[in-house]
């Protein structure tokens, strides 16, 4: 009797589990279906301003609309996938880049003056680095270092006065996220030739 007892109880928590499941996952799936549109479009917003940023032209304020309003009528994409970049209507360039980090893939648009050798700006759109530490490339002044920069890029450590034209300071504790930058924006500098001329192909 007890043994009877023992599996009805059993199979009771066991069916009570499946229907929770069920309904959870089911809500949640009706949640993101119904938020799916406004969270691609908070997407395309952040990777704008992120454009508009390496490129040098973001405003100090702007909401969604002057940000779409200023996108639109000054960047032009170009082509698709690996080959994709931005050209700016004053000449310049940005160009997305992935790197590999300490805990997995960042992604990042780099701005090119338009002769390709001087760095204007960059800013990350998603990283999985250690908050903290290799997290801090998004803070404003390890980005704003950047500007006015020729690679190839090194770097030195954190609080030295980076005056040399291919030079930034790496975050402390946090080399390998450093490094990847290091290597991404040297990746776009040595092949953003050759992807204008293949992306206008």
């Amino acid at each position: 009797m007890n043994n009877r007892k023992k599996i009805k109880e059993a199979a009771y928590t066991i069916i009570f589990m499946v229907v929770m499941t069920v309904v959870c996952v089911g809500a949640v799936s009706v949640i993101y279906q119904h938020s799916k549109g406004r969270i691609d479009l908070n997407q395309e917003m952040f990777v704008r301003k992120a454009v508009l940023l390496a490129a040098g032209i973001m405003p100090e304020k702007a909401d969604a609309a002057k940000i779409s309003e200023i996108f639109q009528a000054e960047v032009t994409e170009v082509g698709k996938g690996k080959e994709k970049y931005y050209k700016v209507n004053n000449g310049n360039y940005v160009f997305p880049v992935t790197g590999t980090g300490l805990w997995g893939k960042i992604d990042a648009v780099v701005g090119l003056d338009k002769g390709l050798k001087t760095i204007t700006g960059i800013s990350f759109t998603d990283n999985n680095e250690t908050p903290g530490l290799g997290a801090r490339i998004t803070e404003p002044w390890f980005c704003d270092q950047f500007k006015n920069k020729k690679g190839p890029m090194a770097f030195v450590p954190e609080g030295t006065k980076n005056e040399a034209d291919n030079e930034f300071d790496q975050i402390t504790g946090a080399t390998i996220t450093s490094r990847a930058v290091k290597d991404m924006v040297n990746e776009v500098l040595k092949n953003a030739p050759e992807r204008i001329t293949g992306g206008d192909k």
